[in-house]
């Protein structure tokens, strides 16, 4: 073949390929001088141009060829960059897992009940070792569901909650057999184990917790229920005797429950002992006097100082019904300025319903409306047979709204939802209390013997005549005074004791219905001293004194109340009748109408409205 002028002019591509080190590139000079040569030659300009055309296809076919192999690198990148992020993730997930794992096994408190050895006749029998402990297990839930207690559950060295479950050992390494080796090792669960043998007497249970083994309960075959019943409930005195012994008092054992209790008064952790006077002061309400019941509290005390349940406690089973009611008071504002320590304080049910009654307590701050009521009785239905709505305390609080909105067809509705579940003989019930009251706000003169009753009632009951009978004499020392009897009115107030709230103050009102003047002032003076931050006392001598027709006197208590407990309609009363006097009709009118949003069905607050509005 001839040789190419243009391939010895510009370098041909040679055996190294286009890739080769100077292959297939032409020489600058060597172009430019063949370039210039084609001008006068018409062949060889045509060589150069197909020469050209050669060039660039392999320039071309050189550039695809190197964006393929970018594109292969790249996708290879890709892929590493997967691979890579997918070890990561697994890796991570595992990780996440096992601290996942981890967590849950030192949160785990649960109760882990291990097969029971039996002997084989009765295994044969179909009373295997799972079968004995899932009954003993059923039998520990049933006690537990049973047990009504405003402890909360995480105060426990032994809370279960709901985690309760038979152990099936598993042959091999699986991640259930992983979690079960950590919950052993970080976790803080209760292992029972026992065995059921024959003994001279028929059956012997042994439980154990841990090492520990609780009483063995020996019977005849044909009695195994009831041996189990008795074994489990000898592991759940073991292992959470606060909770057996609230359980044995709910079920009517009350000495086998005081029992436990007083032994928990020498445990050597702090909240244990509280707890233990706790349940030790609620088996004495109702039973006995008011000292005994504050020595438990003071003793409780002295294990958990900082505990606001105790506070709440005193308030209202000593301070209240000892007539303390500036003491009892400044407790309950204590107790509502840490109302989220409270909560933790108490089971999850009985948290928010004692939060709520320790406002309604404090009533000087916030007043007790339908709305405030109706989300209490709400929270009771919602927990069910808590702690407050196992005492009926719905019908109660409907009682109380009743009578702090001066409202005696109110009292009498809630009082139909309440039990009449106490004979007279054996002390008063809050029902016929209410009732009672109810008739003396409508101004019926059958309250006085249905006050009478009560008080009789409360006398003979063992106990409770201490607590009550302060309160019984106030209500019936006032029922006799306004139906014409002050004489025994005065007998029955003036006997009561002098450091008590309501006993000054009812020395007062009873002297001003038989219009003394000089002698009540000064008993409401005391009674103020004894309780400056409640309203009471203001209103009632407020009222007194716009009967002696001291309208200043009767004004500046009026504003005094109010400012004491804005949402109190007997001191925005006052101070609407305070400025009728004065024929302020339109200021008048104004407080008669606030007064009307808290008790709309006060007859006398709307008989005063009526009035203002024709002035």
């Amino acid at each position: 073949m001839a040789e190419n002028p243009l391939e010895g002019l510009m370098g041909g591509e040679g055996d190294e390929g286009p890739d080769a080190p100077g292959g297939g590139a032409p020489d600058a000079v060597a172009m430019a001088v063949a370039m210039d040569a084609a001008r006068f030659d018409p062949e060889l300009s045509r060589k150069a141009g197909a020469y050209l055309d050669a060039q660039q296809r392999l320039v071309k076919i050189q550039t695809e060829h190197l964006h393929e192999q970018r594109a292969v690198q790249i996708t290879h990148l890709r892929l590493r960059v997967i691979l890579e992020s997918f070890v990561v993730a697994v890796v991570a997930a595992v990780v996440i897992a096992l601290g996942v794992m981890v967590w849950t096994a030192t949160q785990d408190h649960g109760l882990v009940v291990e097969a029971f050895s039996v002997p084989p006749d009765l295994a044969q029998r179909g009373l295997t070792g799972q079968v004995a402990a899932k009954q003993v297990l059923d039998r520990l839930a049933k006690l537990q569901a049973e047990t009504v207690s405003v402890r909360p559950s995480n105060s426990y060295r032994n809370n279960w909650n709901d985690d309760l479950k038979v152990e099936i050992p598993e042959t091999g390494v699986s991640l259930g057999e992983v979690q079960r080796l950590l919950n052993g090792w970080l976790g803080h669960e209760t292992h029972i184990s026992g065995e059921i043998f024959h003994s001279p007497t028929g059956l012997t249970i042994t439980v154990r917790a841990g090492e520990d083994a609780a009483e063995p309960a020996s019977g005849p075959d044909a009695d195994l229920d009831g041996l189990i019943q008795r074994a489990a409930e000898a592991i759940y005195r073991q292992t959470q005797p606060y909770r057996y012994a609230t359980y044995l008092y709910t079920h009517g054992k009350a000495a086998e429950a005081k029992a436990i209790f007083e032994k928990l008064t020498t445990d050597p952790r702090p909240l244990e002992r509280a707890w233990a006077y706790i349940g030790l002061e609620d088996q004495l309400l109702g039973q006995v006097g008011i000292p005994a019941i504050a020595q438990n509290l003071d003793l409780a005390a002295r294990a958990e100082p900082d505990m606001i349940h105790l506070k709440y406690n005193r308030a209202q089973f000593v301070e209240i019904p000892l007539g303390h009611d500036e003491s009892a008071l400044k407790l309950v504002r204590y107790a509502r300025t840490h109302k989220e320590a409270y909560r933790r304080e108490l089971s999850n049910d009985a948290g928010p319903q004692f939060v709520s009654l320790m406002d309604i307590l404090a009533g000087d701050e916030i007043f007790i409306t339908h709305n405030a009521l109706d989300g209490l009785k709400s929270e009771m239905r919602a927990q069910g047979e808590g702690p407050l709505s196992a005492v009926d305390e719905r019908p109660f609080l409907g009682g109380v709204y009743g009578l702090v909105t001066h409202d005696p067809a109110e009292v009498r509705r809630a009082m139909s939802e309440a039990h009449a579940d106490e004979a007279p003989s054996t002390g008063r019930t809050s029902r016929n209390f209410f009732l009672a009251v109810a008739a003396f706000e409508a101004h019926e003169p059958a309250s006085v013997g249905l006050l009478e009753a009560v008080r009789k009632a409360d006398e003979t009951s063992p106990g409770t005549a201490e607590p009550t009978k302060r309160d019984d004499v106030y209500w019936l020392a006032l029922a006799k005074a306004r139906f014409g009897d002050v004489a025994a009115a005065k007998a029955l107030m003036f006997a009561t004791p002098t450091d008590c709230y309501d006993c000054v103050m009812g020395r007062g009102q009873i002297l001003a219905i038989a219009g003394d003047r000089a002698g009540a002032e000064p008993w409401f003076a005391e009674a103020i001293r004894q309780g400056p931050d409640i309203p009471l006392a203001f209103t009632a001598r407020g009222e007194a004194r716009l009967g002696w027709g001291d309208v200043a006197g009767a004004l500046a208590d009026g504003q005094a109340a109010t400012k004491l407990s804005p949402n109190d309609p007997d001191a925005l009363k006052l101070w609407g009748d305070a400025l009728a006097r004065q024929h302020k009709w339109r200021d008048a009118r104004e407080k008669y109408d606030a007064a009307l949003k808290l008790a709309p069905n006060w007859a006398a607050l709307r008989k005063a409205r009526a009035a203002a509005a024709k002035g």
